[in-house]
């Protein structure tokens, strides 16, 4: 997208078109011209439709009741959704020295009493 506006509209009284074009209007107001793209939530739609002319797209990535509206970059093809990347794992709690709560970095030997993830001393996974 050239230039986009994020809309926010959680108002479950409106439709998808009037939510559409008021996010449509505030863009035209802004940047002064007229969008053809919109991406909102893929729950929301089934397949790519249009609103007033502007072409209406499922993604992945913009959250619900969010609308990203704009114009679409002529010489470049609009982006496929990527698929959903698997979540990074959460770094375990560094177990407890002895039953007492204080706990103790494995790599410089810092000690605490709280059971944060990492080590606020040398910043590495407890």
């Amino acid at each position: 997208m050239i230039e986009g506006l994020l809309w926010l509209d959680a108002d479950p009284k409106r439709d998808l078109a009037t939510k559409v074009e008021q996010a449509a209007l505030r863009y035209e107001r802004k940047f002064g011209r007229a969008p053809d793209r919109c991406y909102v939530n893929q729950a929301l739609i089934d397949g790519t439709q249009q609103v007033n002319g502007i072409q209406v797209i499922p993604a992945h990535n913009v959250l619900r009741h969010h609308f990203w509206i704009g114009i679409e970059d002529e010489g470049q093809e609009p982006a496929e959704p990527e698929p959903e990347e698997t979540p990074a794992p959460v770094p375990e709690k560094p177990k407890a020295k002895s039953g007492n709560g204080v706990y103790r970095c494995k790599a410089c030997g810092a000690e605490w009493s709280t059971a944060f993830a990492w080590c606020a001393a040398c910043g590495e996974g407890a």
